[in-house]
């Protein structure tokens, strides 16, 4: 990890932001405009039983090009692409092998959970909830008593 912070760190002397890849292990991204712990963020890797890893960096790739256009941070890109790079490991083939936006989506239960709790401890409003509809998509659920923390 440490190696690929510092080789990203050169990149950065050239771009403001970079993910470098993992493999197995993840990712880290980097951006030369945050401050602080925001500089290095690292990306769980999600686990997974590989069958063929061809063409797992390009689904990566091309995930975090879809979500950087849908208009999300490139840390949350990455998070997303994370899975879909994990989740073509476990298909044969490259362009076969890659997941839809179903199956990626089948993981968000997980990292909505991951979001209620780091949100709960960030803002110490312990009754809050994070869910999801098809109305709104994914939005903060929080009781009156606590709409001045938000």
């Amino acid at each position: 990890m440490q190696k690929a912070i510092e080789v990203g760190n050169k990149a950065l002397a050239t771009a403001n932001r970079t993910i470098i890849t993992l493999g197995g292990d993840g990712a880290v991204v980097l951006d030369g405009t945050a401050q602080g712990a925001d500089r290095s963020i690292s990306v769980a890797p999600t686990r997974v039983t590989a069958v063929d890893t061809t063409g797992c960096g390009d689904a990566f790739t091309a995930a975090t090009a879809a979500r950087l256009a849908a208009g999300k941070s490139l840390a949350e890109a990455a998070r997303f692409a994370a899975r879909a790079g994990a989740l073509a490991a476990t298909r044969e083939g490259a362009q076969s092998s890659y997941p839809v936006l179903r199956d990626l989506l089948e993981h968000a239960s997980e990292k909505l959970a991951e979001l209620e709790v780091r949100t709960k401890e960030q803002t110490g409003i312990k009754n809050m909830k994070v869910k999801s509809n098809k109305v709104f998509g994914y939005y903060i659920q929080v009781s009156n008593g606590n709409k001045s923390k938000v």
